[in-house]
């Protein structure tokens, strides 16, 4: 059994390390930000200066010439993105978290409307429920909300009608909500990559993204002290959740 000032040095201990690791965890965030934001720059003048070559010099170029600045563009436009998306990750770790009482069925549908005008052409129905009053920071959930809405009209892209519903009850001291789809689903096996950093299940070209989405939505929702989860089926669908704190009644 431990003496009482073996424990105390133990306590000292662990108290130390934990100060080092957040310490540490701050730095790394601050070296993320400042690098992905001091990437971008170049990156678009990159893609700028192919265009004006396109524009000007497309014709002396030749075909070989025009397939070598495009790739040069979609290669930069898939960085800037990627940069785009650390800086959300870093943003996500570092911005100051405000609670107010949220109604997630508006944020969502804000979210559905704003996304589904980028692909006026698809047949997509999103079935709102009701969702109880949450307590959470406005801004950080709208961005965890438009990464799932977001993935789930990317993986639905190959279905004749998509079908997107979203709702949430109220489990005791929280709100547990669920965004599903009809799209292509995961294998369960591979559920623990989900909400891993530049994890990606599906190759496709046309599913290409930067593998971040899902680590954003996951930062911010253990922001708020939350959780998250996810279920699918290969072909039949998927369903991702998240739980954070319900408001209580008549909280501002």
């Amino acid at each position: 059994m431990a003496l009482p000032e073996e424990l105390r040095v133990l306590r000292e201990r662990v108290a130390e390390q934990a100060r080092q690791l957040e310490e540490a965890k701050g730095e790394l965030d601050a070296f993320l930000y400042s690098a992905s934001h001091d990437l971008r720059a170049p990156l678009i003048t990159i893609d700028s200066l192919a265009q004006l070559a396109v524009e000007g010099h497309g014709e002396a170029l030749g075909a070989d010439g025009l397939r070598f600045l495009t790739g040069i563009q979609n290669a930069s436009r898939t960085m800037t993105r990627l940069v785009d998306e650390l800086l959300r990750l870093s943003r996500a770790s570092r911005a100051e978290v405000t609670l107010v009482s949220l109604d997630l069925s508006e944020l969502a549908s804000e979210v559905f409307e704003e996304l589904r005008r980028r692909e006026p052409e698809r047949e997509v129905t999103f079935e709102l429920g009701e969702v109880p009053a949450v307590l959470g920071d406005g801004t950080l959930l709208k961005q965890a909300l438009a990464h799932l809405i977001s993935n789930a009209l990317k993986f639905t892209r190959s279905r004749e009608r998509a079908v997107i519903r979203f709702g949430g009850e109220r489990l005791g001291a929280e709100v547990a909500c669920q965004l599903s789809d009809n799209g292509l689903g995961f294998d369960m096996k591979h559920r623990d990559r989900l909400f891993r950093p530049f994890e990606k299940l599906h190759s496709s070209v046309k599913l290409s993204g930067t593998g971040l989405g899902l680590a954003i939505v996951e930062r911010i929702v253990r922001r708020h002290g939350g959780r998250v989860w996810a279920e699918g089926e290969e072909g039949k669908g998927a369903t991702f959740g998240f739980a954070v704190r319900a408001a209580a009644e008549g909280e501002p």
